[in-house]
């Protein structure tokens, strides 16, 4: 998970190689594509998502990789995982879309983005 957080693309490569569970959860259930997500690392989203990684996984609070993305305002993440199937009608425990967190930071590519998927 820290390889993924950190965007070490070769690293998450021979990690997957070795036979390393993609979906392994971290004591909040996170997975290691929602810390790459959250760091907005796209090219570490898309090696997660090639290896068969649930894009719609979601964490103890109901973040998705789609939500944190968008609560982060990483617009290029945002628009790889809406071109790869990520529901952007999920909500967290509180009941927030991704769109949510866009309009409350006023993300307008972002919100653009979600609305036009």
């Amino acid at each position: 998970m820290k390889a993924s957080a950190g965007g070490h693309l070769p690293i998450v490569k021979q990690l997957i190689l070795a036979g390393s569970d993609v979906e392994l959860r971290d004591l909040d259930g996170a997975t290691a594509l929602l810390w790459a997500a959250e760091n907005g690392h796209t090219d570490v989203i898309a090696e997660l998502i090639q290896h068969g990684v649930d894009v719609n996984s979601t964490n103890d609070e109901g973040w998705s990789a789609l939500i944190e993305s968008s609560n982060r305002s990483h617009l290029q993440s945002v628009q790889y995982l809406l071109a790869n199937k990520a529901d952007k009608n999920l909500s967290d425990t509180n009941g927030m879309t991704a769109l949510d967190y866009a309009k409350m930071r006023g993300d307008i590519a972002i919100i653009t983005a979600l609305e036009t998927d």
